[in-house]
């Protein structure tokens, strides 16, 4: 068995999943020195996507892994970057799982899909949002105790499909399944992409507006955005999942709601304010919160490292399409981030 946290993929932006689709469908094999030849007159595929509500929370994850010594599942609670422990928590979500008999739970997804597999799976991995009561705040679920959310189940190199990931939920100890909500479909024809993106770009818009999770438990606030998976036989990689977010969650200032190109600047200075929403530089603090970081001056080189990082991960297709340095963007992406930081811990907010 491996002491390792199992990362849920990194869900990016539609203009990711649009290079994805577009080197995948367009690949014609390599040249004499090894490097990939992409036929650019090849037509693009038209998908469907499902969306799910987007929760505003922390990433959880319960982990069995398959000990053949013992001849059972061992559990593990992380959060999205550590293994969690009811004395070294995120928001008391070990502390929620390790009283609840998750055996139980373990038992109807091998019962849902493993009695399939005619093997016994060697990893199994439920992810969710633990979110609700002061996990964050600012929107709908801050007015429901803690509660985690099921959105997705890995088991060994598989994900679960709908059909059986909706039958993954116990209510009654308080973990239920995003696919009991609203969901939301779009087909992108990627030859002209812009036109599903307005069509996202209106639901995001409803659910920014009105949380339809917040609503189902008869709360009114608002929502974060959608989640997006590719439903096509053959796409439904996580290569092909993207998130759309509503302006006040948004990680990055485009003017576009949906944005399928990157954003088109002439400054640093204007770059480095499109990267650093108010979002984005809210989300360092969570990770410092989840690494158990304190929160003082003395974790700025923490808060830094994380905010360059995050912007390096989602922007850097914007940071060279527009001609500029890494490095020099993520000096200025740190000054700034700095002084926000400081203001931040002087104020005592949110802290």
């Amino acid at each position: 068995m491996e002491n390792k946290v199992f990362k849920f993929p990194s869900v990016e932006a539609l203009r990711h999943v649009i290079q994805n689709v577009s080197h995948r469908a367009r690949y014609t094999g390599v040249d004499e020195n090894g490097d990939p030849i992409y036929d650019e007159e090849r037509e693009l595929p038209t998908l469907d996507f499902r969306g799910t509500v987007k929760l505003h929370g922390s990433n959880g994850g319960i982990v069995w892994q398959w000990n053949p010594l013992a001849f059972e599942y061992v559990m593990q609670v992380q959060s999205k970057n550590r293994i969690l422990t009811p004395t070294s928590d995120n928001g008391g979500f070990a502390a929620f799982i390790y009283t609840k008999k998750m055996d139980t739970l373990l038992a109807k997804i091998m019962k849902v899909h493993g009695d399939d597999l005619g093997y016994t799976p060697q990893v199994v991995r439920l992810y969710g949002e633990w979110c609700g009561g002061n996990i964050q705040k600012g929107v709908a679920l801050n007015q429901l105790d803690k509660m985690f959310v099921v959105f997705a189940i890995k088991i060994d190199d598989a994900w679960l499909s709908d059909d059986k990931l909706a039958e993954i939920k116990w209510p009654e100890e308080g973990i239920y399944n995003i696919l009991d909500y609203p969901t939301y479909n779009v087909t992108i024809d990627f030859n002209k992409p812009k036109e599903a993106a307005e069509k996202m770009g209106k639901m995001v818009e409803e659910v920014e507006k009105e949380c339809p999770v917040g609503k189902a438990f008869d709360v009114s606030g608002v929502g974060e955005g959608i989640v997006w998976a590719c439903t096509t036989k053959g796409w439904e990689g996580s290569k092909y999942w993207f998130k759309t977010k509503g302006d006040e969650h948004k990680s990055s200032g485009s003017k576009e709601k949906v944005p399928v190109d990157i954003e088109r600047v002439n400054s640093i200075n204007t770059l480095v304010d499109t990267f650093l929403t108010e979002s984005r530089l809210e989300q360092g603090l969570d990770h410092l919160k989840e690494m158990q970081h304190e929160m003082s001056r003395k974790s700025t080189g923490h808060y830094l490292k994380w905010v360059s990082d995050d912007v390096v991960k989602e922007e850097l297709d914007t940071i060279i399409g527009n001609g500029f340095d890494v490095k020099e963007i993520t000096k200025a992406v740190s000054n700034k981030a700095r002084k926000w930081f400081f203001n931040k811990l002087d104020e005592g907010l949110g802290l």
